[in-house]
């Protein structure tokens, strides 16, 4: 049996959410599929290198307006059924009002 290397557990997540480089000049659409307190997972129409920064922003339930996180791509690979890419993410650079609603919302 595989064991799952996750620090944090993952809450799903359906959301239209984006990315961009690291100092936010141009922005990608992707959607949200789930998330946790040290990282997040979205499908991309675009392949992302695995080792790269990019800045993500995203509504989340129960919280006024839009979060943004610093986050390292961790994971990129074909989604197996759905047309793009299922990318996977690691948070480098959080604040407080972020991670404080990020965690209510996992809990």
């Amino acid at each position: 049996m595989e064991r799952d290397k996750r620090t944090h557990r993952r809450k799903a997540l359906h959301t239209e959410a984006a990315i961009a480089d690291v100092l936010g000049n141009t922005w990608n659409r992707v959607e949200l599929l789930d998330i946790s307190q040290s990282g997040a997972a979205f499908l991309s129409a675009e392949e992302y290198a695995v080792g790269a920064s990019r800045m993500l922003r995203f509504p989340l339930p129960g919280h006024e307006g839009q979060l943004s996180v610093l986050c390292r791509i961790v994971h990129c690979a074909k989604h197996s059924y759905l047309n793009g890419f299922r990318i996977g993410t690691a948070f480098v650079r959080i604040g407080e009002n972020e991670a404080g609603a990020i965690a209510a919302f996992v809990a």
